[in-house]
Order: C-alpha cells, then sequence, then structure tokens
C-alpha cells in the first residue's frame, strides 16, 4: 500500500520528484566534498574504500534518475 502511494506521487509530480531527487544528490556532493578523508587507497582500509566509492555511485544514480523525471515530459 505504501509503495503505491509513493508511486503514484511520482508519476504525478514528475518534476517536484526530479527536483527534490537533485537536491537530495547536491546535498550528498556537499557533504561529500565537506569531509576531510583523503582520496587516497592507502589511507583507507577496504572497507571504507567501498563505502566512499558506493557513495559516489548513489550520487550518480540520484542525478540521472532526477534529471530523468524532470525532462520526462
Amino acid at each position: 500500500m505504501e509503495k503505491e502511494k509513493i508511486i503514484n506521487l511520482i508519476k504525478d509530480n514528475n518534476i517536484v520528484s526530479g527536483v527534490l531527487i537533485l537536491l537530495i544528490a547536491i546535498l550528498i556532493v556537499i557533504h561529500q566534498l565537506k569531509k576531510n578523508d583523503s582520496y587516497r587507497m592507502k589511507d583507507h582500509s577496504i572497507f571504507t574504500w567501498k563505502v566512499f566509492v558506493n557513495t559516489w555511485a548513489i550520487v550518480l544514480i540520484l542525478l540521472m534518475f532526477g534529471f530523468f523525471l524532470i525532462f520526462k515530459y
């Protein structure tokens, strides 16, 4: 029931949903850039490096999905 409400909300308000998703992606990018973590692999363990890379992958997916929703029509 909840999934249907969310899907209908996204379908009915494409531009608003797209802008919100882009805003979330931009906030994650700002958060990632403000962190003082080094980008060198030797400063991280395998787990933290995977989290770092996966966070950027999520940002990329959110950006693509947000632009897709905005330019759908």
